[in-house]
Order: structure tokens, then sequence, then C-alpha cells
């Protein structure tokens, strides 16, 4: 009887392990990534060189002139893929391919490795909000629940419809990926402001060259 007693508690015990266990990591697709109706927001900058260094990889020699840009995009619809929200910053190339220095992309950690599987690249898990009220945008990114990476603006309402766009994403000399978008509509975003904090407040950018908001957006992300 002793003996039964015994064994139903290794038993209960066991289960108990078993369902506090998290699961295991579901395997991904291969590309193409696609995410549907968000909304993108770009911005071409000059980014201070000396500010920028300690991001870039160690095959890159940056020129004097170090224009890249920095790509946002925010979607909580969950079809064809998964809802998805992302910073990527990018370096432009003397071949007109572009190379990513960091990102931050949430909210979970599907949607992370998602982007480091097709880019290649050690991510940051974090999460993003847009706020957009009165034509006035701002996005905030928090890493480890601390305000991180912000860019606001004010959209100006001559906007262009049906744009499309194309990125070649450099991942070494040999390999590359693409990031298209395919947007309703297309503002320019005025008065735009940029700004990192906490372990990325050093970063600095000497001058945003232009900015915009592209309105229900398509982006595929492929080889």
């Amino acid at each position: 009887m002793n003996n039964l007693l015994l064994h139903i508690i290794l038993i209960m015990i066991s289960l108990k392990i078993s369902a506090g266990a998290p699961a295991p990591s579901t395997s991904l697709p291969e590309p193409p990534y696609v995410f549907e109706k968000g909304t993108l927001i770009t911005a071409e900058v000059d980014w201070n060189k000396d500010s920028i260094q300690k991001f870039i990889p160690n095959d890159i020699e940056l020129d004097e002139a170090t224009n890249g840009s920095i790509e946002v995009f925010l979607t909580k619809h969950e079809k064809p893929l998964a809802k998805i929200n992302y910073v990527l910053i990018w370096l432009n190339l003397n071949n007109n391919h572009k190379k990513l220095v960091m990102g931050f992309i949430g909210p979970n950690y599907d949607s992370n490795r998602i982007i480091e599987k097709i880019s290649e690249r050690k991510l940051t898990l974090a999460k993003s909000r847009l706020m957009l009220i009165n034509e006035k945008v701002s996005l905030r990114t928090n890493i480890n629940n601390k305000l991180s990476f912000n860019i606001s603006g004010t959209i100006n309402t001559n906007c262009k419809k049906n744009y499309n766009k194309s990125d070649v994403i450099e991942i070494n000399k040999s390999k590359t990926f693409s990031i298209t978008h395919k947007s309703d509509s297309v503002c320019d975003l005025e008065g735009t402001n940029i700004m990192f904090t906490k372990d990325y407040s050093g970063i600095k950018v000497n001058k945003i060259l232009n900015a915009s908001i592209f309105k229900n957006t398509k982006v595929t992300f492929s080889y």
C-alpha cells in the first residue's frame, strides 16, 4: 500500500514538472516572410561617424559620408505570418545595397527570430508603440521596459497613392536578402526628431535628409 501511494505521488510530481516546463521553440518557415496591414516609417539620415562606428560590422569601412536610414514597421495583423514591430538601422553601401547595423524586434521572441533568420544577425528583443493623434506621429521603442528609441514628426497630408519600393540588404559579399514594400499611400513626415537613449544614447544623427510614413503597407522579406 505504501509503495502504491509513493508511486502515485511520484507520478503527480512528474506531471507537474512537465506542465510547468516551457514549450520547445517552434521551427520557422523558410522565406518569404510577409506582413500585412501595417504602418511603415522611414528616415534617410546622415549618421555621426564617430557615434555609430562601434556598431558597424568589421567588414565595413566607413567613408566620411555615412548616409543610412532607419526603418520602422508595425502591424497587429497576424496573417499570413505573424504580428510584428521592428526598428531596423541601416548603413548605405557604395554598391546601392544596405547593411543592417542593428535591429529592435518585437513584440515577442518568435517575431525576433523571424528577422534574425533571414538577416543572419543577432538582434534585440524590444517592443514598439505607435501613437498617431491629429497628424502627429510618435513611435517609442522599449528594451527591457526602458525607452531606447523614439521618432516623431508631423504628417504632411499631401500624399501620394500606391507606392512601391524595394531594398537589397547585404549579409556578406556573396549573399543578400530583399525587403519589398507596397503601400496604399505615402506622406512626408515633417519636423522629424530622432532620439536614442539608454545603451544607445551615444548614437547621433548629423542630419535627417527626409522622412516618410506609409499607410496600409505590406512588407515582404525574401532571398
